[in-house]
Parts: structure tokens; C-alpha cells; sequence
């Protein structure tokens, strides 16, 4: 190959490359999962419940949490939901969308707010 046919060939080498996704894959959270934690700036708590994310994109969560020596709250909320590889976007009903990132190791999911969010959910596939 010249030198004019690889210039002539280098912005389509370019433009293939920018568009290959290094975006890792993962697992989609479509279904029901079981709340196996929820921590708040992290305080850890008890959690019950479970969460679902819908295939149309949007989510609901019912459960409690208990943090060490404070009364029971409920963990209740829904909203919307996209996932691009490890990374989720959900947006409450009413309220604004936060990013966080995925974690997966074996049935569990690790779900971990990127600031201003400071929490960490984590779910176990349910059966």
C-alpha cells in the first residue's frame, strides 16, 4: 500500500475503531431480585424486600431496612431504568435520574451510587 491509499484508507480505520464499544458486557437485571443489603453513606442495614426491574424500562423496590439501633424504615420507590453494559440509570417517579455502577458475581448484583448518591444496594437473583 502508497502512502496516498493508506491516507486515503485512514479515516475509515479511524471511524471503525471509534465505534467498537469497549463498554464492558454484563448480565441484565431484568427480573425479581431479593434486597440482600442497602447501605446509606455506609451505614449498613438490615434489608428485606425485593426489587424488580420490567423489561419496559421501569423498576419498583418494597422492602424495609433496619440500621443498628434506629427503628425499622420502609424501602419503597419505582421509577425508570436503563442499563448499558455496568453502568444503570434509574430515575425515581418524580424525581431526578442518578448513575450507578454494576457489580456481578454469581447471582448477586452489586449496585453502587456514583455521587451525589452514596448508596449501595445489593440484590440476589431470586428464584
Amino acid at each position: 500500500m502508497n502512502t496516498w491509499q493508506r491516507w486515503v484508507a485512514m479515516p475509515g480505520i479511524v471511524a471503525f475503531a471509534a465505534c467498537t464499544s469497549t463498554e464492558p458486557t454484563a448480565p441484565s437485571l431484568v427480573g425479581t431480585w431479593n434486597l440482600a443489603s442497602f447501605s446509606d453513606s455506609g451505614a449498613v442495614g438490615v434489608t428485606t424486600g425485593t426489587m424488580t426491574f420490567n423489561a419496559g424500562g421501569t423498576w419498583a423496590v418494597r422492602g424495609t431496612v433496619t440500621y443498628p439501633g434506629e427503628p425499622q424504615d420502609s424501602l419503597v420507590g419505582d421509577g425508570t431504568w436503563s442499563q448499558s453494559g455496568v453502568v444503570l440509570t434509574m430515575a425515581p417517579t418524580g424525581g431526578p435520574s442518578r448513575t450507578w455502577d454494576l457489580t456481578f458475581t454469581g447471582n448477586q448484583v452489586r449496585i453502587t451510587g456514583r455521587p451525589p448518591v452514596f448508596s449501595v444496594i445489593t440484590l440476589t437473583r431470586a428464584t
